[in-house]
């Protein structure tokens, strides 16, 4: 049905959902400039049957912001627990990160659940890193929303340098801003050294 004009066209629209994943949650850049989690969302796969009954597409990744990609949307849980996911959880694991299930290699993080029908993106994931570099394959749906950055990344993954040590949020550093020059000790010298 062709809403705004109010009559019947040829054509059919169904709607599924096939993949969603609770944990790990990815994180990105919410429509207010937050940190916030995402889910798989808006993936849209186009199939155009024509009258004579050959499908001129199957499965096509639809175009969004002129890019033929997936899409994720950020969302606000209502769950609530006792225990949070700990610091070096989020910090530490690619896949709070937008990488999705994957393995690390050197300088690279690969997804690994693939989607069928674009090789190079993963259902899970929105973040790709190869010879060190982040590169985002999916969006965001949401003005103003988007996945973190490579700069971004790697601030996230600096803080394990410190979760080390500091694991606890109750710990005196998290309680006032960074003080650089206490940082010029022998041990953190070492550690703030390593490539």
């Amino acid at each position: 049905m062709d809403y705004i004009k109010g009559v019947a066209t040829p054509g059919a629209f169904s709607e599924k959902e096939d993949y969603r994943m609770l944990y790990p949650f990815p994180l990105a850049l919410n429509q207010r400039g937050r940190i916030s989690p995402v889910t798989p969302g808006c993936q849209t796969f186009v199939t155009v049957v024509e009258p004579n009954g050959v499908a001129s597409r199957n499965e096509y990744v639809a175009r969004f912001k002129g890019k033929r990609q997936l899409r994720f949307a950020p969302f606000y849980s209502h769950n609530t627990g006792k225990k949070a996911v700990g610091c070096g959880e989020c910090h530490g694991n690619p896949a709070f990160l937008g990488f999705g299930q994957h393995v690390v290699s050197g300088a690279n993080v690969e997804g690994t659940l693939i989607c069928e029908q674009s090789a190079d993106k993963p259902l899970d994931g929105y973040l790709t890193l190869q010879q060190g570099k982040v590169r985002a394959y999916s969006a965001i749906t949401r003005e103003n929303s988007r996945p973190l950055n490579g700069a971004e990344v790697r601030r996230a993954w600096a803080a394990n340098l410190c979760i080390v040590c500091h694991d606890k949020a109750r710990d005196p550093i998290y309680r006032k801003e960074l003080d650089y020059r206490a940082l010029n000790d022998s041990l953190h010298r070492r550690l703030l050294a390593r490539p």
